[in-house]
């Protein structure tokens, strides 16, 4: 049996003597002893956020970005996949569906080059439904891109990188986030062209 003096430090237990990280197996069970105020019951980085009303929401959206529109509701569900790169030793799957859940409503905008984005949004990663990963908790996250950092950080850190495109990898009531752009993308040209066709009148 194996024992070490360890400092725990950003996720990693530190051996003392020698300075480097102790490296435990995935599944592996261990003792840990250490004074009682050494233990933290909550996690000050992944706590439920501070989530604005539908009212609030709206006051803050139209006085901040060009052109909201509102999409999904709060409490709208959602799933998205993690696909990764680099596998673990235990690793069984290349690919993970994870579910969600909006704790806001939320928006696209359009931006000064006429793009289409999304406003932030907090969000909350409730479920794994897809691939053999131990569910240990919720991640919350202040957008869906945010979102989805926080959980490759949480459970897949250093498989893949924690950025995405949430159009493609969000999918609302069985539909990719991108349609919806889309039909947002072809009511703004209607509106263009009927200011067009008002203009020459």
């Amino acid at each position: 049996m194996k024992n070490y003096n360890v400092r725990f430090f950003k996720g990693h237990l530190i051996d003392i003597v020698t300075n480097k990280r102790v490296l435990l197996k995935s599944g592996a069970t261990f003792s840990i002893q250490g004074d009682d105020e050494t233990f933290s019951e909550t996690d000050p980085l992944n706590k439920i956020p501070e989530s604005l009303s539908s009212r609030e929401k709206f006051e803050l959206i139209e006085n901040k970005y060009n052109q909201p529109k509102k999409v999904f509701t709060s409490g709208s569900m959602f799933k998205f996949r993690i696909g990764v790169g680099r596998v673990a030793e235990d690793d069984v799957d290349r690919e993970y569906w994870f579910s969600g859940r909006l704790l806001e409503d939320l928006y696209f905008y359009v931006t000064d080059k006429e793009k289409i984005r999304l406003c932030p949004c907090d969000c909350v990663m409730e479920q794994i439904t897809s691939g053999e990963i131990l569910f240990v908790e919720k991640v919350f996250g202040l957008s869906l891109n945010n979102l989805f950092s926080n959980v490759v950080t949480f459970y897949l850190p250093l498989q893949r990188s924690g950025s995405a495109d949430s159009f493609t990898t969000f999918y609302f009531n069985g539909r990719q986030l991108e349609e919806e752009r889309e039909i947002y993308d072809a009511e703004l040209e209607a509106m263009k062209r009927e200011k067009q066709l008002n203009e020459l009148k």
